[in-house]
């Protein structure tokens, strides 16, 4: 009976993991139709609102991982996270040899690219030389990495509406009527993603606790370090979306 007990914590990682991808999966199928229905440009909806969708189930997972005080288990999760996404962009690139995404991939996504190198390596920093400096309760840390990562919003933004008005403006020297800003769809096809975005973010709401809790009784169990497993089984499962 000892070794059942010790497959609850699996089965149970596997079934919420299993939630997780497919509530994360529909979060990105509704969270790009809720884009295309309000009419917002293609970079601007990877960067923000597509990268915020599928971002639920780190958020979700991790802020119950900090309840359980599994600080390692939360870290680990986000950075292997970070890892795992740069595996699967890389194994999509060697899917499509044909056409390889390095070269479609706009170049302004160099920009979102570097920004999210820089915060990345500054979070890194902050875990290796944390201050105890607080502001509000908050570590001096985590508001630099808000603030930074707000401007840096910002800066995606300009430089978007700065390129959509270049290729208008080129349009109208060549004669050409220049595009009509996208209408919104109807609002029931809105109201329907809405919905569909909001039920897909209770399912990783629920699922998120049993995900962390499983994980942290499975470093536990086998002595393994919650900070491998954060970034091993957790980072990859919550990255899959």
């Amino acid at each position: 009976m000892i070794w059942i007990e010790g497959l609850v914590p699996w089965a149970i990682f596997l079934l919420s993991a299993a939630v997780i991808v497919y509530a994360g999966t529909k979060l990105a199928h509704y969270g790009d139709q809720i884009a295309t229905h309000t009419g917002l440009s293609g970079l601007w909806i990877g960067v923000v609102l597509m990268a915020g969708a599928t971002s639920l189930p780190e958020i979700f997972t991790d802020v119950s991982a900090a309840l359980m005080h599994a600080p390692d288990l939360a870290a680990g999760d986000l950075f292997g996270s970070n890892m795992a996404n740069m595996l699967i962009l890389g194994i999509i690139d060697q899917m499509h040899r044909q056409k390889r995404v390095w070269q479609q991939a706009a170049f302004e996504h160099a920009l979102s690219a570097g920004l999210a190198i820089f915060l990345t390596g500054l979070a890194a920093f902050f875990v290796l030389y944390g201050s105890d400096v607080k502001l509000g309760g908050v570590g001096i840390g985590s508001m630099l990495l808000l603030l930074l990562y707000i401007f840096g919003m910002r800066l995606v933004f300009r430089q978007e509406s700065s390129k959509w008005r270049q290729r208008e403006q080129v349009k109208v020297v060549e004669g050409q009527t220049a595009e009509e800003p996208k209408q919104p769809s109807k609002r029931g096809e809105l109201r329907h993603a809405s919905i569909g975005f909001a039920v897909a973010t209770l399912g990783l709401l629920v699922a998120a606790p049993f995900l962390a809790g499983s994980a942290n009784a499975i470093a536990e169990q086998s002595g393994i370090s919650s900070t491998f497993i954060g970034t091993s089984l957790v980072g990859i499962s919550t990255s899959l979306p």
